[in-house]
């Protein structure tokens, strides 16, 4: 743990959708995705606005140029009557227009505002691609000031929008520099690289010891995949070991982690061998190879815990049903 730091992060910011965390600053227009008060393009303070606020004034001003535009050829049809009559007929119709449009903003405002969302994001793509980059220069230059908490929360705003693994590589090399306690809002399935990273694994160690339900299906599919390669390293067979643990949580890992498991039984503790002991009661005898190392390590590690007996016992009964 030397020189590793103990720091507390700052709370996750809870949104509906997702576009809702990105905001455009009203001076110089960039889109950023990272929490605060300062632009970080053009470093002035409270121009941040949130993203669908953008283009709601070129939006009103459309607005209010259509309504003049009807007004004004309702008057130009008054104008041109040819008598009372008619003028009269004809303001009773423009002004009737103008209603039926007011009426018609206001009844399809929710169903019009999706749609306006919608298009401002694909019509800003590049805008917030740039961005987003400027975010990470942000988070880049925090690193390199030794601002390691700062960077690693800069990292986890981008990585709302960016799924790449430089992104989850960075904030694993963050996470590497901190103490990690079981109170942390940790994330692991969030930075699951595609390829086998030593470092994520030395970080997927640490988290496993600290906070094991965090280990859920892409952890457990990554650990399988590169199986030989982590337990290669020195602390690998922990690794696995609490891999297998983990995978106990559902019955439905036990026909992927089949093999995992009974390779790693023997090493598990006895709460979870328990936990193993009972998802196999329950399973019917569908898998026969891991019931029958189950049952011998309960007979020799586990000779005389009445518990544990019980519980194996049951996974002969079940293979007979």
């Amino acid at each position: 743990m030397s020189g590793k730091q103990a720091v507390h992060f700052s709370p996750r910011l809870v949104t509906a959708h997702r576009f809702e965390r990105l905001r455009f600053c009203r001076t110089c227009g960039s889109v950023t995705s990272l929490r605060g008060e300062t632009c970080p393009s053009c470093r002035r303070t409270g121009t941040l606005l949130p993203l669908s606020r953008m283009g709601a004034g070129r939006i009103r001003l459309r607005r209010l140029a259509e309504a003049v535009v009807l007004a004004l050829a309702a008057v130009a049809a008054v104008a041109l009557a040819a008598n009372s009559l008619e003028r009269t007929v004809v303001a009773v119709l423009g002004a009737g227009a103008l209603s039926v449009y007011f009426y018609l903003l206001r009844r399809y405002a929710d169903s019009f505002a999706p749609y306006r969302l919608h298009r401002l994001l694909l019509d800003e793509t590049d805008r917030i691609a740039e961005g987003l980059a400027t975010d990470e220069r942000a988070a880049e230059a925090d690193y390199e000031a030794d601002r390691y908490r700062e960077c690693y929360e800069k990292l986890r705003e981008i990585g709302e929008f960016i799924w790449t693994d430089r992104i989850r590589y960075n904030k694993v090399i963050c996470l590497d520099r901190f103490v990690l306690r079981k109170d942390m809002d940790l994330e692991l399935e969030s930075v699951v690289p595609r390829r086998f990273n030593k470092l994520f694994v030395r970080y997927l160690w640490e988290v496993s010891k600290v906070n094991r339900p965090l280990i859920r299906e892409r952890t457990l599919d990554y650990a399988l995949r590169f199986r030989g390669d982590i337990e290669k390293l020195p602390y690998g067979p922990e690794v696995m070991t609490n891999i297998a643990s983990a995978a106990l949580r559902s019955q439905a890992n036990l026909s992927a982690c089949e093999y995992l498991l009974a390779d790693y039984a023997v090493a598990l503790p006895r709460d979870r061998f328990l936990r193993l002991c009972r998802l196999l009661a329950s399973t019917r005898g569908y898998y026969p190879t891991l019931a029958a190392r189950t049952a011998e390590i309960a007979r020799t590690r586990y000779a005389g815990d009445k518990e544990v007996e019980r519980a194996a016992g049951a996974i002969g009964q079940a293979s007979w049903r």
